[in-house]
């Protein structure tokens, strides 16, 4: 049976608003992608930002653990075999991985190139870049004026976030957290709301989603909650120690890699809120360690002539053997 007129004029009207509704939901999703200054489900994990403060020379995937070797050149290590091979030769640091790509900096360019080494391109046309780390959408990078910068993976939408030099930072596109000469502050990604969280210039900090921890006069040190400001109340006890790493358990349980004042490198739990203690476990001597990364559950460390060690972590138990490629 042929629909009345009114009908007709029903059914073309509720046909009109689903196409507006369809119109809304793709306008919304794609406003959500440009002008969203970041991307909750990227932010940049613990490990990474801890692995960043020292340059990022060391980061890992699912299948590999990409190094900088001794010749400046990129490596990657196989999870599964031990295999070391070369996947692009230049002066690599700041080693981010994302989407199949390894991301760094070579010789003050920012490059990608795939895991495998098969393709390796520049990204923007940015110049004498000293830091980089990958955040959401984002590229955030200090310049060779020492100021820090932001812009897509495609190179676009270049901006300038501070208003004055900066010596390094880790960003989760919420927050920058950043050092000076004066000082460890936050400011928002936009380069707004600035704040001092420490008047004096720490040696090294990581930011762990919610908390900065930073080392200053051989202690290792925790500010709580700098961005939702709720502090859970979670204990944490100073740390003696210079050199640190952090990453999370599965369960989001922390934990707390530091090297004290006689060489000796522990292994420290966390409180969470599941988990009211702090454990702590002596696991090896690394008297000679400049620098310390976590990958793939395994401690890595340079000493000072640039040589790479790996510790497998096993408590009392852990081994150190030199990474090197045959």
């Amino acid at each position: 049976m042929p629909l009345s007129s009114n009908d007709q004029a029903k059914a073309k009207k509720t046909a009109a608003v689903f196409v507006a509704l369809a119109v809304i939901i793709v306008v919304a999703m794609v406003a959500a992608m440009v002008i969203i200054p970041y991307d909750p489900g990227t932010l940049a994990p613990a490990t990474l930002s801890s692995n960043l403060c020292y340059g990022g020379n060391v980061t890992e995937t699912d299948d590999y653990v990409f190094f900088r070797q001794r010749n400046g050149n990129l490596a990657r290590l196989s999870r599964e075999n031990g295999e070391i091979k070369t996947v692009f030769e230049g002066d690599v640091s700041c080693l981010n991985p994302l989407d199949g790509f390894i991301y760094f900096i070579d010789g003050g360019d920012i490059k990608k190139t795939t895991y495998y080494g098969t393709v390796s391109e520049s990204v923007g046309s940015v110049a004498g870049c000293r830091k980089m780390s990958l955040n959401g959408n984002w590229i955030y990078f200090i310049g060779k004026d020492f100021y820090l910068y932001k812009m897509r993976f495609d190179g676009n939408d270049l901006k300038k976030i501070s208003d004055g030099c900066i010596e390094d930072f880790t960003a989760d596109n919420r927050i920058v957290v950043y050092s000076d000469q004066n000082g460890l502050h936050k400011m928002a990604s936009d380069g707004t709301k600035k704040a001092t969280l420490v008047n004096r210039k720490v040696d090294r900090f990581c930011y762990t989603l919610d908390d900065i921890y930073y080392s200053l006069d051989g202690k290792i040190s925790k500010i709580p909650a700098i961005v939702s400001g709720v502090d859970v109340g979670l204990k944490y006890s100073e740390t003696e120690g210079s050199l640190f790493s952090l990453t999370t358990e599965g369960d989001g349980r922390g934990m707390l890699f530091y090297i004290n004042g006689a060489g000796e490198l522990h292994q420290k739990m966390l409180e969470s809120e599941r988990e009211r203690s702090e454990e702590d476990t002596l696991l090896c001597s690394a008297p000679e360690a400049v620098d310390l990364y976590y990958a793939a559950g395994s401690l890595f460390f340079h000493n000072g002539a640039g040589n790479l060690f790996c510790v497998t972590v096993n408590g009392a138990d852990s081994a150190i053997n030199e990474v090197t490629a045959d």
